[in-house]
């Protein structure tokens, strides 16, 4: 046995198939291969398998092809060859590592080997077979990760919006890659092994119950090996009124290989065929203001209508029944945000949480529908305005997210206001003759918010403070009322919200007198409560009493408040940049964005938690103006 043994050999097969192009589709398949039993060694005298594996793979045949083959089928081809074929000799192993794609080359017969002569220093057994085991190993993972099946995407289109009684088609197909469309909704499956005469796909759906099939709700589709499939249509009646849900799921056999979720918005009026859309003259509750948009939120019980837009276009509107229990999630959320706020170091999972929170908000709150309008006229939005009668959610919180889309939290991208029905929009708002007025337990950096807004807007002149009720409500009746600052706890009763004052509480019920007259008209002042979940409502009576709609109602310029709890430092902060941002002359929502980017804490809600009211494009004025109607 003087010949020495060699427990393996990388080897290199140039495997070269002609076409009727007279090219060839070349690749490098990469082998190991092993003598594994010393008794060949010695009965054979085999020291190097090389001239045996070439025999052994002249057998291998591919049959010429117009064009060139796929390079997964050139590996299957091998890999199955090599297994059903006897070893080319006992003891001889043969392990295929990775087929690799070469340079095309004119057609000459024959398989080329090539491979490094066994040089080198020997070593011991024992090292040797490990060494073996760890190339084979790590080749073999290379070659698993080129040798992927092709990806392929299950593509599904389907209307946004239809009329109730009206048909509805889904159309579904695999394809190769996924395409771009309004309504078209695409995902990543799950790789399988497609055979050169394709592989057969299932397709199911499950329609929620306002949507009846008209037709089966299974089908198959084949899926060539380098082409899209055929496309099917499942056909289904529209029910209620509502967003409805189909669920596609695709699958290979028993494997699993990809899910989409359709929503179809069921109206009772006419939609428009194709983008949903129409063309939009001016009209009265359309801001003509380039790049600002509108989205109107209409409420009835737990069924919700949204409607989105701006100077070019209005969408029909969706209706959406929400979960009754959304109120309480609503609360949790709230609960959790004030915690945040309240604490001096807050978990390091504030900051995932409220993300998170914000995307949930957006997915389950706004349907489908609109989410896809919004994306479409995302890249032209300057303004965001939310027209409501209900402010019980948070939308502040919003964050729109999708698979190729994040942008952040909604009020980070651009100016983000509300807007309340059956009220007003004044694009001046009165910021002149500030009243700073604060609660019998105000916070402790009340004076030092005082006066760092006054040195704002009126330097050299001391704050003008007031902490009596009588005082109060005198000034608001007065009709000569400017900028009035709340630095506050709000406190709650069981009529709404209250701050509690010298001589008693003053609560949104006690401006009902000055909205009834609207006395706040003349002036259009600037209400701004600093203070804990000022912006909330609750139910009272038949209709909503929030701080925000009585000031809006008794014709306020705007108002800004709070939904949760906020930080007093912070707090400071946030109205001495917007106070700063008014008086240079930014618009109302370009503050509020300022002040909110100013005070931006990953770990802190404060800057999400205020709440603009009023007109985004509405610039402030002094009082020394005059007084505006």
């Amino acid at each position: 046995m003087g010949t020495p043994f060699y427990p393996d050999i990388p080897v290199i097969v140039r495997l070269e198939i002609p076409s009727r192009t007279g090219t060839a589709f070349a690749v490098d398949v990469r082998l190991a291969c092993s003598v594994v039993d010393l008794g060949t060694h010695v009965r054979h005298g085999v020291t190097d398998p090389r001239e045996a594996l070439r025999r052994h793979l002249e057998r291998i045949r591919f049959d010429p092809v117009a064009g060139e083959p796929d390079m997964v089928a050139v590996f299957t081809r091998i890999r199955e060859h090599l297994a059903a074929v006897p070893p080319v000799l006992p003891g001889l192993s043969v392990t295929l590592l990775a087929v690799e794609r070469s340079d095309p080359v004119r057609w000459q017969p024959g398989v080329v080997l090539t491979g490094p002569p066994p040089v080198g220093p020997r070593s011991s057994p024992a090292e040797a077979e490990i060494a073996r085991r760890e190339r084979v190993e790590r080749l073999r993972r290379e070659a698993a990760a080129r040798a992927e099946p092709p990806s392929r995407a299950l593509v599904g289109e389907a209307p946004a919006q239809v009329r109730a009684g009206a048909e509805v088609s889904l159309i579904v197909h695999v394809a190769r890659a996924a395409p771009a469309g309004p309504r078209v909704r695409s995902a990543a499956m799950r790789s399988w092994p497609i055979p050169p005469a394709g592989s057969e796909v299932t397709l199911v759906t499950h329609p929620s119950a306002g949507l009846t099939p008209l037709g089966p709700i299974q089908q198959a589709v084949r899926v060539p090996p380098d082409a899209d499939s055929d496309p099917v249509r499942f056909a289904f009646r529209a029910g209620v009124t509502d967003v409805h849900r189909i669920e596609v799921t695709a699958w290979a056999g028993g494997t699993f290989l990809a899910r989409l979720v359709f929503e179809i918005a069921v109206s009772d009026r006419a939609v428009h065929p194709e983008t949903a859309t129409k063309s939009a003259t001016t009209a009265g509750d359309v801001d003509g203001v380039p790049g600002a948009v509108t989205m109107q939120v209409h409420q009835s019980g737990n069924r919700y209508t949204f409607q989105l837009h701006n100077s070019e276009y209005v969408f029909d509107p969706v209706t959406v029944t929400v979960d009754t229990a959304v109120d309480g999630v609503l609360g949790r959320i709230l609960e959790t945000l004030r915690r945040f706020a309240r604490s001096d170091d807050p978990p390091p999972i504030a900051r995932e949480w409220l993300r998170n929170a914000g995307v949930s908000l957006w997915d389950s709150l706004v349907p489908e529908a609109v989410r896809e309008q919004y994306l479409r006229l995302h890249g032209r939005i300057g303004s965001f305005a939310i027209a409501t009668g209900n402010d019980v959610i948070p939308w502040e919180l919003l964050y729109p997210m999708t698979r190729t889309h994040d942008a952040g939290f909604l009020v980070r991208q651009f100016p983000v206001t509300r807007t309340l029905f059956n009220t007003g929009r004044s694009r001046r708002i009165n910021i002149g003759q500030a009243r700073f007025v604060r609660d019998v337990k105000g916070p402790a950096n009340a004076e030092a918010e005082f006066q760092a807004i006054g040195r704002i807007l009126s330097p050299g002149r001391d704050p003008a403070r007031i902490s009596d009720l009588d005082d109060l409500l005198a000034l608001l009746s007065g009709g000569e009322a400017g900028l009035t600052h709340f630095a506050c706890h709000a406190g709650y009763r069981d009529d709404g919200p209250a701050i509690a004052m010298t001589g008693g509480d003053f609560s949104p019920m006690m401006l009902a007198t000055v909205r009834a007259k609207e006395m706040l008209a003349p002036t259009r002042p600037l209400v701004f409560i600093n203070a804990c979940r000022s912006a909330g409502a609750v139910p009272y009576f038949t209709r909503m009493m929030g701080w925000a709609q009585q000031f809006l109602g008794a014709g306020a310029g705007a108002f800004v408040g709070t939904l949760w709890d906020v930080r007093s430092r912070t707090a400071q902060t946030f109205a001495e940049a917007f106070y700063s941002g008014l008086s240079e002359g930014k618009p109302l929502g370009q503050a509020a964005l300022l002040a909110r980017r100013t005070v931006e804490d990953d770990y802190d809600p404060t800057w999400l938690a205020y709440t603009i009211y009023g007109d985004a494009d509405a610039l402030a004025f002094p009082v020394s103006e005059g007084r505006q109607h």
